[in-house]
């Protein structure tokens, strides 16, 4: 198997054909350019030594934290980390589900601090809510704007 270094140079190497096939495809130089630039970053950041202490780990900078449990769980050069078809898709699945489980988090921070002016928002001249709030409710919210009309 090859090394780091051979990874990172067959992905700089590969630049050139994957946007010329790229342009050709699509006609447009903006498209080609993004996805040259898609190529490089996912061959650079995403290469199969992100179970090990290696320059794809390192290259992550203070977001390397991320992969720790992918180290974890992957034995390196096993076929789950270094397979073409299964490390690829298992890294790219993990990265997601990791930015889902990221994203989730800032949702739920977010609203559960500004849940009281979304609550606000929904208050209006509708019946006492059981906690003692006037919330209008869709249906009403319907039949007062079709009622202005």
């Amino acid at each position: 198997m090859p090394s780091g270094k051979t990874h990172d140079a067959i992905t700089v190497l590969l630049a050139v054909p994957t946007f010329v096939a790229a342009w050709g495809v699509t006609g447009s130089l903006v498209l080609a350019g993004v996805v040259t630039a898609a190529t490089l970053f996912g061959g650079l950041m995403f290469g199969p030594d992100l179970d090990i202490q290696s320059r794809q780990y390192t290259r992550w900078g203070v977001l390397r934290f991320l992969w720790l449990p992918y180290k974890m769980l992957f034995r390196h050069r096993s076929r789950w980390s270094h397979g073409i078809v299964f490390g690829t898709l298992i890294r790219v699945v993990y990265f997601v589900g990791v930015l889902a489980l990221i994203a989730s988090v800032a949702f739920y921070v977010y609203m559960s601090r500004h849940a009281r002016h979304a609550r606000r928002a929904l208050v209006g001249r509708g019946e006492p809510h059981r906690h003692g709030r006037d919330v209008v409710c869709p249906a009403q919210r319907l039949t007062a704007f079709l009622s202005e009309r």
